[in-house]
């Protein structure tokens, strides 16, 4: 999987037989973090979801998906945690994700 420069902080480890993939992306303001999750629950809606206020978990066929407001360096970012039984699905999953921030920073320069 090709990840684009703009995401920072990629970790995965598999427990158990569960893959865990974690991703951060950066988010110039806390605002259009909240917008960033306004077009994934948009992006999959046909999906059960269960949004909290600083939080979306998105329950995919075989994959759970958990983004998270974060902050690393005084910067908010997009925590997104996907937990899956195979790894081909949490690059998958991992890919969709990447390219709903890419288009939201192409409208809206959110990664400044």
């Amino acid at each position: 999987m090709v990840l684009e420069k703009r995401i920072f902080n990629i970790s995965s480890k598999k427990t158990n037989g569960v893959n865990t993939l974690e991703l951060r992306y950066p988010i110039a303001e806390s605002d259009v973090f909240y917008q960033f999750l306004n077009w994934l629950e948009g992006e999959f809606d046909l999906y059960q979801q269960d949004k909290q206020s600083n939080e979306l978990v998105i329950y995919y066929p075989q994959i759970k998906c958990v983004i998270q407001k974060g902050d690393l360096k005084n910067k908010t970012d997009a925590r997104v945690i996907i937990v899956s039984k195979t790894r081909i699905l949490c690059d998958r999953f991992a890919k969709k994700i990447s390219e709903v921030y890419h288009l939201l920073d192409s409208c809206y320069c959110i990664s400044k």
